[in-house]
């Protein structure tokens, strides 16, 4: 006979935690979530022209090859990755920015060159891969965990 021992009292306790964080509100909870990404923009920017720098766009594929060889040549000078990374001046990039009003969250660049780049390489070279989601969510986990303390402290 096998003999399963449940020990109600911690079971007790999740469930005390859960009930006390269903009183902050879903609507609180995103809002706490959204000005964390906002306090973390330009990291999670960073993973996005990292990405870029490598010639990937946020789904991993490789960005066209430059159409000009010569351009492609003058291009292996400033990155030798010899990759499409859509960095010449600086300017695209440098217009990054993150709206973090509501989810989902928006990534875009205030760039002259924005509509015709999106055209050309597609919406998804403002998407952090599922890599870079997961290192930013790692980079604001202790923040995240610290307004999940502060909520739990709130309602005891």
């Amino acid at each position: 006979m096998v003999k399963v021992i449940f020990n109600i009292s911690k079971t007790n306790k999740i469930a005390s935690y859960a009930i006390k964080l269903g009183r902050q509100s879903v609507l609180s909870q995103e809002k706490a979530l959204l000005q964390i990404i906002k306090e973390n923009e330009h990291f999670l920017i960073d993973i996005v022209t990292a990405q870029l720098l490598n010639g990937k766009d946020g789904e991993g594929e490789f960005l066209q090859a430059y159409r000009s060889e010569n351009y492609a040549e003058m291009k292996r000078h400033l990155n030798p990755k010899g990759v499409t990374d859509l960095r010449l001046t600086g300017d695209f990039w440098d217009g990054f920015f993150v709206t973090a009003n509501k989810f989902p969250i928006v990534i875009n660049s205030k760039d002259d060159k924005r509509d015709e780049l999106v055209k050309k390489y597609g919406q998804a070279i403002f998407f952090p891969s599922q890599e870079g989601k997961t290192f930013f969510l790692q980079h604001i986990e202790k923040e995240l965990k610290e307004y999940y303390r502060s909520v739990y402290s709130a309602t005891n």
